[in-house]
């Protein structure tokens, strides 16, 4: 069983890659190697502090309460794991190894690289500047149009996922882990199926980090603009990766029921949407998203995944067409909630 468990779950990951990559290729070579979050946090001194502050930086065996811990453990004994580090199942949501610069093997939590992609291949490209007159240019404030617009595509290449180049990609990250892991994961370990994912609450709470947005390096909230739009893109996503877990779903159990009660909830918070506005993308979203029965296998695997594909596409076409000036219609349906404490920098 666990040799299907892995097949199942790697046939998943590699679903999701080819889906939901972003607009330019990564470079396979970086792919897999992280720089770890201190090599982050050499220049984003504030993102770093405001991780640290998350639960995020909680690695899966550390700083949680006695119970959680019980809990993983009950886990780990259903799946019959000895070690959830070195057996790896519960590697890339809960930790992650990277080299440090000693090449020494370290663990981290889920990370900035958890996010926003391994560095190793453009962290360099990230932070470099360009120079002028034969001296080095030390901040973005000064860096020529020109070569920011290189920049920023050749780390988009390599991998990168940036909050306002690849919006679609980046936040794609969080469906990957908090929707149930596995099959057998959840119906045998007693996993939970998933979290309820908001992304608007999530990135007005302990996850936001827009350090970046304004001159005072204040950590800013999002605009209403930002929130129209985060909220129809998580929405969407919610059901795209619903009808992806359908797809490899081979019976009934919690990890089934939890993808049917992801899609219904979040099919119809579009459904509202739909009947606040006049958004072509989302109604084929909820056109392909009803076409698929809510069955272990989606009614038939091959095509549930090219429905979730489809509409990952259509996710991808409504971000670049809108920035939410336009959809004031639908404040009301957008939560004012926030997880967590948003962290001001000087912690």
């Amino acid at each position: 069983m666990r040799g299907l468990r892995r097949f199942r779950l790697a046939a998943a990951v590699v679903g999701v890659a080819i889906a939901t990559g972003p607009v330019f290729a990564p470079n396979a070579t970086a792919e897999g190697e992280r720089v770890g979050p201190e090599r982050c946090g050499e220049c984003h001194k504030k993102e770093y502090k405001a991780w640290l502050l998350s639960s995020h930086s909680s690695l899966l065996t550390d700083g949680y309460d006695e119970d959680t811990t019980e809990e993983v453990e009950q886990i780990a004994e259903e799946l019959d794991v000895f070690d959830v580090e070195s057996d790896g199942i519960c590697e890339g949501c809960h930790y992650n190894f990277y080299r440090d610069v000693l090449d020494e093997e370290e663990i981290t939590a889920t990370d900035c690289e958890a996010c926003h992609g391994p560095g190793a291949g453009w962290v360099d490209v990230h932070s470099s500047f360009g120079s002028r007159d034969g001296q080095q240019i030390r901040s973005a404030e000064d860096e020529s149009p020109e070569h920011r617009q290189q920049r920023v595509r050749k780390s988009l290449r390599e991998g990168w996922r940036s909050p306002t180049h690849s919006t679609v990609d980046l936040v794609n990250q969080c469906f990957v882990c908090h929707i149930g892991p596995d099959e057998e994961i959840v119906n045998e370990g007693g996993h939970d199926p998933g979290s309820r994912i908001d992304l608007v609450s999530w990135l007005s709470g302990e996850i936001r980090h827009n350090f970046q947005r304004t001159g005072q390096g204040e950590n800013a909230p999002l605009t209403p603009e930002r929130r129209r739009v985060l909220h129809i893109i998580g929405r969407s996503l919610d059901v795209e990766h619903g009808i992806r877990g359908l797809s490899e779903a081979y019976s009934d159990g919690s990890f089934l029921g939890g993808l049917r009660r992801r899609i219904e909830r979040s099919l119809g918070e579009l459904k509202k949407v739909s009947g606040q506005t006049n958004i072509e993308e989302v109604r084929e979203i909820i056109r392909l998203a009803e076409s698929i029965p809510r069955v272990a296998g989606g009614g038939g695997r091959r095509n549930a995944r090219k429905v979730a594909d489809r509409i990952h596409a259509e996710v991808e076409r409504f971000a670049a067409q809108h920035d939410g000036s336009q959809l004031a219609a639908i404040d009301s349906l957008i939560t004012t909630k926030k997880v967590g404490r948003p962290a001001t920098g000087n912690e």
